[in-house]
């Protein structure tokens, strides 16, 4: 797994930092400049990248591997530990940060590095042309990596991340959840490039993908995946019954005005269908290992929609029964008087962030306030009932 490197395990990114650097430098540098890069001063170095903006992670497998730091699409500060090195770590490492840049990735080598040239060329980077000559004899190169980067991750904290797809109009998001012994992935978006690439960056735990519902935003990725569980309203659908013919979902999709992935097909799209391995009921458990998750049946979206609340951190992951933009209950499948009562039984629950299905991140606890006055006020005027149009309330419409 990867930590975010602070001030508890600064002393070990600095240890890794100063070990790892006076390994790579000695051939070409003075000893006494080598020996200069203490752990004291690598110290002082990272924290103050931090401050400036970069983020430091740290690989940790039985104990701690090596480290790489991020800011925007520029990655930097890559050190395995001599006595870990070999082994796969640094390939990790340079994909996670991948993951982790906004942009085309690039970075900067010493002319004279060419293991490190080497170790680039091999994960796909090549030389822009672009130098930084720092004397004579020596100067940076510049390498990018022209990755085809359909998918936008982001650490939550150090154990969730949200896997977005910002390139489509519907801003689909997918929550993956680090336990001690499994990993859950709240959903799999599009479906147009493959999510598991990417969690398998992340993470070597067994992954288990729940669905918060089986519309085909939310389901795409399903394929990738061995094991999958759903709603038992919703098992029907999923099993290719899905209520809107491929022509209508292949429309939707191309709607979104986007660049897909150059491996991308529309001819070959297919809404996704299999068997669950699981079937999810209200109030059941899951536990990843010191890390549960609860089930709730939140219908109203759709018969089987499905919220996941963690009580420990206070995280609602919302589906899309709660986000900012139009909350949609106006087809034949939707129910405004359900969706009315989730609204009513999620507010009950002490959540302290919502993590919702599409679009912004920032989404305030009130809005579930909000969402609930809304529907009372409909309800109260004779307009909760579909055909009544799109009522507007600020950051969130309700489409009846």
């Amino acid at each position: 797994m990867f930590e975010l490197v602070t001030e508890k395990n600064v002393d070990i990114a600095a240890e890794i930092h100063s070990l790892s650097w006076k390994e790579s430098h000695r051939s070409f540098c003075s000893e006494e400049f080598v020996q200069g890069h203490t752990i004291e001063r690598q110290k002082q170095y990272i924290q103050n990248e931090i401050e400036n903006g970069k983020t430091f992670y740290m690989l940790i497998e039985d104990g701690a591997k090596g480290i790489v730091s991020v800011k925007d699409n520029l990655i930097e500060n890559l050190y395995v530990s001599p006595s870990e090195q070999h082994k796969g770590h640094g390939t990790r490492l340079i994909k996670y940060a991948e993951l982790m840049c906004k942009g085309i990735t690039i970075l900067w080598i010493l002319s004279n590095n060419e293991v490190a040239s080497n170790f680039y060329k091999k994960n796909g980077y090549n030389f822009t042309g672009n130098r930084k000559f720092l004397n004579n004899n020596l100067f940076e190169l510049e390498m990018q990596h022209e990755m085809d980067n359909w998918f936008t991750v982001e650490m939550l904290d150090e154990t969730t991340y949200v896997i977005s797809e910002y390139k489509h109009s519907e801003e689909t998001h997918c929550y993956l959840l680090l336990g001690k012994e499994k990993a859950l992935l709240i959903d799999t978006g599009l479906g147009v490039a493959n999510i598991k690439e990417v969690v398998d960056k992340i993470t070597s735990l067994p992954i288990m993908v729940v669905t918060t519902h089986g519309h085909w935003d939310h389901i795409g990725g399903h394929r990738f995946f061995e094991e999958f569980a759903v709603h038992e309203e919703e098992k029907e659908w999923i099993m290719d019954k899905f209520p809107l013919p491929l022509s209508v979902v292949k429309q939707n999709l191309l709607d979104g005005n986007c660049d897909f992935p150059k491996s991308f097909d529309i001819e070959d799209y297919n809404i996704f269908s299999g068997i669950p391995q699981q079937i999810l009921q209200d109030g059941d458990e899951i536990d990843l290992g010191n890390r549960k998750v609860e089930v709730l049946h939140t219908p109203g979206h759709s018969p089987g929609h499905c919220c996941f609340y963690e009580a420990e951190k206070g995280y609602l992951y919302s589906g899309d029964l709660i986000y900012k933009g139009c909350l949609d209950m106006f087809y034949p499948t939707t129910n405004p008087e359900l969706f009315a009562q989730s609204i009513e039984r999620v507010s009950k629950f002490e959540v302290k962030r919502i993590l919702p299905g599409h679009h912004s991140l920032d989404v305030p606890v009130e809005i579930i306030l909000n969402i609930k006055n809304a529907f009372l006020s409909l309800k109260k005027d004779g307009d909760l009932e579909q055909g009544k149009g799109i009522f507007e309330f600020g950051e969130f419409q309700i489409h009846l």
